[in-house]
This record gives structure tokens, sequence and C-alpha cells, in this order.
């Protein structure tokens, strides 16, 4: 008997814990998920076009303007170019949803609304 109610017990307590972490996990992944998969792509990227496209060795530097037009650092050179453009926009994004928390910014009905008291009272 006494078992028994420790294992619901455990297994509300699970139930409860995953509860939790999903609706906050969840949420975070897909506000953030798509970033932090242009900042993972962006380094891998990187990362793969030194390896294959532009090898630090004389033998690379003479190899550099052939494998320059293939194809694969072509998409490696495109996958660096925005992914640094996403990051840089995630910067702004997150820079002006903080700033909104820190100096609201008025909806357009309140301007609306102030103007037209004022003109009211002139």
């Amino acid at each position: 008997m006494f078992w028994e109610q420790e294992y619901y017990l455990k297994m509300n307590y699970r139930q409860l814990a995953y509860s939790i972490i999903n609706n906050i996990i969840n949420p975070f992944i897909r506000a953030f998920g798509i970033y932090g998969a242009w900042i993972l792509l962006h380094y891998a990227s990187a990362n793969m076009y030194v390896r294959l496209c532009a090898y630090p060795s004389v033998v690379g530097f003479i190899a550099s303007p052939f494998l320059a037009a293939s194809p694969h650092c072509s998409a490696l050179r495109w996958a660096i170019y925005n992914g640094g453009n996403s990051i840089a926009s995630m910067w702004v994004v997150l820079g002006i949803w903080l700033l909104s928390y820190i100096v609201p910014i008025p909806f357009p009905t309140l301007i609306h609304t102030t103007l037209t008291q004022q003109n009211k009272e002139n």
C-alpha cells in the first residue's frame, strides 16, 4: 500500500517536472531555435571552409583559386555570409526587445488619444 502511494507521488512529480520543462523549454526553442540553427550553421561552415576551400598551407594557397569556384565552397560562403547576417539581425532584435522593457514604446492609439486631448485643450 505504502509503496503504491510513493509510486504515484513520484509519478506526479515527474509529470509536474515534465510539464514545467515542456512549458519553459519548448517556447524558448520555438522563439530562438532558428537563431541557434543559424549560429551552428555559421560556425560549422566557417570551420569547414578553412579545411575544404582555403587550407592554410602552400598547397592550399595554390589550390585556392581552383576551389573557390567549386559548388561546395560557394555553398559554404553563402552559409557564412547569411549566417553572419542572421546573427547580426538577432542582436538587433534582442536589443530592441530589451529596450522595449526599459523604455516602453507608446501604442498608436495612445498617441492619437494624447494628440486629440491636446487639440481640444487648445
